[in-house]
């Protein structure tokens, strides 16, 4: 996902699985995660969404945008 690797760089995504709770992302680099995804697949997070667990790695990421795609 080009958007995650533009986000948090220098990172081995496809072998990271806990990305918020290993403290890998930060709080700045969340938001900026949040607000790419919300915009490149035109999708809205909300406060149940964003929890660490749908960020912590690429698979998670996409099932929450496959979710929130509907």
């Amino acid at each position: 996902m080009e958007i995650a690797e533009d986000v948090i760089p220098n990172v081995d995504l496809k072998s990271s699985d806990k990305l918020v709770t290993n403290k890998i992302m930060d709080s700045l680099s969340i938001v900026t995660l949040v607000q790419e995804l919300s915009i490149e697949f035109d999708v809205k997070f909300d406060l149940k969404t964003l929890k660490p667990e749908n960020l912590d790695s690429l698979d998670a990421m996409a099932k929450t945008i496959k979710k929130l795609m509907g």
